[in-house]
């Protein structure tokens, strides 16, 4: 069932997989702000389906392990503000896109 009227999502401590996240971007597209938070299940593979959210501005994420980022594809084209929290450290706080 699709839910397009959601259009923020924080999800914290919990154990749900790149594909559960997958899932949940097929049923709220229109998803402008997500907050990610794992306990475990995800890693950066995640963004195969947080790519998809063709509405998002804001992106943070919370403890997830991000070797690489390749900002120069069309996807997430139109976000705004990412946050990246390394092990409890600001790895760029707020950090305004441009």
């Amino acid at each position: 069932k699709k839910h397009p009227k959601l259009l923020s999502l924080q999800l914290h401590r919990t154990n749900l997989t790149n594909d559960d996240i997958g899932e949940i971007v097929a049923a709220a597209p229109d998803i402008e702000g997500l907050e990610l938070k794992p306990s475990s299940g995800m890693t950066d593979g995640v963004f195969v389906h947080v790519g998809k959210l063709k509405r998002l501005r804001v992106l943070q994420l919370v403890g997830l392990s991000v070797p690489s980022w390749d900002a120069g594809g069309k996807n997430l084209a139109g976000l705004s503000q990412l946050q990246v929290i390394v092990g409890g450290v600001a790895a760029d706080t707020a950090a305004q896109l441009r």
